[in-house]
Formats: structure tokens, C-alpha cells, sequence
């Protein structure tokens, strides 16, 4: 079914953006979303949701690389089918991306990122969070992946963005350690 908020979308650049998003993901995206819930029409509510969210964000996403560009959307699309699940079972447990979602973390955006994770090769990122548990994962991904606020996070996970902040900070301390332990140099001392 094709997202109706698209007609919207007044701008013909910006329009034909969204359709060309929509053709090329759409099945990554139901594929994503029935893995979660098992029901094809929550599935196909998702994929809508989701797009819904998109075209608010356009521009951002015009300049975004393909390759984070899929993962952006691919993890959109699990946590919206994750508040799904959440609404309809009310408690608050996530699942979280495989390696192949995580090359948004290269693309880091602000400077702090972009020192933190000048350093790694993809395979060795991959690795590294890998072993860090599903809770810190998904904390990175909403942070660098889906370019969620400190606020947003904090809301999603119900604790203080101050808190959130905190937690990032540790989380990125534990996956320096975890690649300087399996040899890999960090420009973070």
C-alpha cells in the first residue's frame, strides 16, 4: 500500500525522493516489521508510521549515504514495530539491530563522534558491539544510528536525559575498552 502522506509532500524533488525511498525499502521494511510482529497488517501499519516520521525529515534524509540511509530506516523500522509490541504487551523490552544496521556509527556527525569513531574499521565496530550487552547496543543505535536527542532516548527508555548522557558516556567507555583489549588504537586515551 502506498503511504498517502506522500501526496502531501509539495515539493516535486523532495516527492519523487520519497516515492524512489519507498519503492527501494519497502520490502526490507515489511521484512523487518513481520519479523517482529508476525501480523501483516500491524506490518504494513508500521511501514506507514514510519514514513510518516520520514517526511518530516527529508532533508536530513537527502544527504545521508545510502548505506545509512538503509540502516536509518531498517532501524526506524524495528523500533516502531518494537512501540508496537510495547503498547500492546506494556512492558518495556527492545530488541536490537544485527551488525549489518550498525554502519551509521561511522557516519558519526557532530566532532566528538567523529573522533571517537575515526579510528575503526567497520568489521572491528561490528565485533566490538557485538559484545556489548543488548541494552548498551541499543542505546548507541538510538544515539548515532537514529540521531536521537538525549531527550527522545530518555522518554523511550523512561529515565532523565541527564541520565541518558551518563550512560552514553559509559557505553562509549566500554567499547573503547573492548578495542584497545582486541588490539585496535583509539585516538581516546
Amino acid at each position: 500500500m502506498f503511504p498517502i502522506i506522500l501526496l502531501t509532500i509539495e515539493d516535486e524533488r523532495q516527492r519523487s525522493f520519497m516515492e524512489q525511498l519507498y519503492l527501494t525499502h519497502r520490502s526490507s521494511m515489511y521484512r523487518t516489521a513481520i519479523e517482529i510482529l508476525r501480523h501483516p497488517q500491524d506490518a504494513d501499519d508500521v511501514i506507514q508510521t514510519v514514513f510518516l516520521s520520514l517526511c518530516g525529515k527529508i532533508p536530513r534524509l537527502m544527504q545521508m549515504s545510502c548505506y545509512t540511509l538503509r540502516s536509518y530506516i531498517v532501524i526506524s523500522t524495528r523500533n516502531a514495530a518494537i512501540d508496537v509490541i510495547r503498547k500492546r504487551e506494556r512492558r518495556p523490552e527492545l530488541l536490537w539491530g544485527e551488525e549489518e544496521y550498525l554502519d551509521g556509527l561511522i557516519d558519526a556527525q557532530n566532532e566528538e563522534e567523529t573522533a571517537l569513531f575515526s579510528f575503526l574499521e567497520q568489521t572491528a565496530l561490528n565485533q566490538a558491539m557485538r559484545q556489548l550487552t543488548v541494552k548498551d547496543r541499543s542505546l548507541l543505535e538510538m544515539k548515532y544510528i537514529l540521531g536521537k536527542t538525549d531527550s527522545e532516548i530518555a522518554e523511550s527508555l523512561g529515565i532523565k536525559p541527564n541520565s541518558v548522557r551518563v550512560l552514553i558516556r559509559r557505553v562509549r567507555g566500554k567499547l573503547i575498552s573492548i578495542l584497545k583489549e582486541e588490539g585496535h588504537e583509539t585516538d581516546k586515551n
